[in-house]
């Protein structure tokens, strides 16, 4: 942990890195794992999720309370289209997308990533697009929380799930920012071993793990915080759905004006050079 915290005694540093590492060593065993349980029940969750988006009306059921819970966290949210403007304003997908493409590009390629890190130029432009995409994530987290408070009709159709979800998120991308900015781990450790990690993860298979406990201590804590952040993200409805595009934020007027398939066909057949004399022809 030396270096990481400059305003720290060093002797404070080393108290904690001995009480916490411990801690963490265990975490790092369990994390991976527990990640890939995660996303596969979040993927099932979105799914249903997506399915029930298509149904105008969801019948409220009758039975225990527990019902009505687990009904709350499946149905997708009801917003008005300003809300979903105002919460897409700063596009919480585009972040989170990202930033999940660019860690697996960072496990799957390691070649490619040591040839990014071999020059400063090529390091710097990688962790500037990190970083880019770390903060433009926790701006559009603050945007939502921003959302949230200022919006009492909003504000209920953020569940308690969605609420831990963005503060586990918001966490993690606090602990990957410092731990990228002052550490700068990741691609002394990615070529080597987190190709083989990856694949126990999802094989269920318990590895040596030596090499990921020599890490600084920041570096398990981003892993964890990380890993576990990907897994929980299916598993906010909030968040399932601002990661689906929506078309009607995009300032398409003909389609919000709820234009027909019929006059749609219409205008595309003018502007392809068929003439209205023609058209009626046409029809009879």
């Amino acid at each position: 942990m030396s270096g990481e915290f400059r305003y720290l005694p060093q002797k404070t540093l080393d108290d904690i890195t001995v009480a916490v590492n411990p801690l963490l060593d265990v975490l790092l065993v369990i994390t991976p794992h527990l990640t890939v349980l995660l996303i596969l029940a979040g993927i099932g969750r979105a799914c249903v999720q997506w399915r029930l988006s298509f149904n105008k009306a969801l019948p409220r059921p009758d039975g225990p309370w527990l019902l009505h819970f687990i009904l709350n966290q499946l149905k997708p949210p009801v917003l008005t289209l300003q809300q979903e403007r105002d919460l897409r304003a700063v596009p919480l997908s585009v972040g989170l997308i990202g930033l999940t493409l660019l860690h697996l590009a960072l496990v799957l390629f390691p070649n490619l990533v040591g040839w990014w890190n071999s020059e400063a130029g090529q390091r710097g432009l990688l962790e500037t697009v990190g970083m880019a995409l770390a903060f433009f994530t926790m701006l559009a987290i603050f945007n939502l929380q921003l959302r949230h408070l200022l919006d009492p009709a909003l504000r209920k159709q953020f569940a308690l799930a969605d609420i831990g979800v963005i503060g586990h998120v918001l966490g993690a991308l606090g602990a990957g920012i410092y731990a990228w900015a002052t550490v700068r781990w990741a691609s002394q450790w990615t070529g080597t071993v987190a190709w083989q990690h990856f694949l126990d993860c999802w094989m269920f298979r318990f590895s040596d793990r030596s090499a990921v406990y020599s890490l600084p201590t920041m570096a398990k804590l981003h892993i964890i915080l990380g890993a576990t952040a990907f897994g929980v993200l299916l598993h906010s409805r909030m968040v399932t759905h601002l990661l689906i595009p929506n078309i009607r934020v995009w300032g398409f007027k003909s389609l919000e004006r709820g234009i027909s398939l019929g006059e749609a066909g219409r205008v595309a057949a003018r502007m392809s050079g068929v003439s209205a004399e023609k058209e009626k022809g046409g029809h009879h």
